[in-house]
């Protein structure tokens, strides 16, 4: 995506869309997330660590977002993180 420096955001929006089939948020939701799912895969480290690694204030915060782009909850209250889930959304 070069030369997208001085697009205006309309032009930035409707590139994304058209290239990536995404849009700009979405896209950068989906690259942040995807080494923290690779590390939820093959790490025994916490998921509270694995957050912050990758820049979420809090283990909440990432949840949210896992489960917002990946349409699946990392953990729940009183069980256990299924690193299957994350193997399935982010392949």
């Amino acid at each position: 995506m070069r030369g997208v420096r001085c697009l205006s955001r309309s032009a930035l929006v409707e590139r994304c869309n058209r290239l990536l089939a995404l849009a700009p948020m979405s896209y950068l939701a989906l690259w942040r997330l995807q080494p923290a799912a690779q590390a939820l895969q093959s790490s025994d480290g916490g998921i509270a660590s694995i957050a912050a690694d990758d820049g979420y204030e809090s283990e909440e915060a990432f949840s949210r977002a896992f489960k917002c782009h990946a349409g699946r909850v990392t953990i729940g209250r009183g069980t256990k993180f299924d690193r299957q889930s994350a193997r399935q959304s982010f392949p």
